[in-house]
């Protein structure tokens, strides 16, 4: 092989590797900017408007269609409300959690402690309230902060 194809040889290996590097480097720095994202607390951003406006166990009571527009009304009248009395609760309650998540990792092993995480990371998924915060305030109470 000549100098010159040698040289074209090697100039193609490094730019490969250069790409190779790029993308893997790209992978981990978006896995980090994600689960640090999925660990930040989110603020109250209010009930979002749905399809369904009425709890789903309405539909178990027989309503009729006059019944239903004024238990809309009244969800809906009732909405800002709400939204205020969860903005002032939800700092409070994240802060209470965090502390409870505290005592928790105090007691566990560092591999408890893991599985705890992981643990309560799928029940968020999978929407289980029973014994727990619902979703959106589970956020304030999961996540490592250093403590095992």
């Amino acid at each position: 092989m000549t100098t010159t194809g040698r040289l074209k040889t090697q100039g193609i290996m490094m730019l490969a590797v250069t790409l190779v590097v790029g993308v893997l480097i790209g992978v981990v720095v978006e896995r980090v900017r994600v689960v640090r994202e999925a660990n930040q607390p989110r603020a109250f951003e209010g009930f979002r408007p749905s399809r369904m406006v009425l709890p789903p166990f309405f539909d178990e009571l027989g309503l009729t269609d006059e019944q239903r527009a004024q238990l809309t009304t009244v969800f809906e009248s009732r909405r800002d409300g709400t939204d205020s009395i969860m903005r002032q609760m939800i700092p409070e309650l994240r802060s209470h959690m965090q502390s409870i998540r505290d005592e928790i990792a105090e007691i566990l092993t560092p591999d408890q402690l893991e599985r705890f995480d992981e643990l309560e990371a799928t029940r968020g998924r999978r929407g289980d309230r029973r014994g727990g915060f619902p979703p959106g305030m589970r956020r304030g109470f999961g996540g490592r902060d250093g403590k095992k």
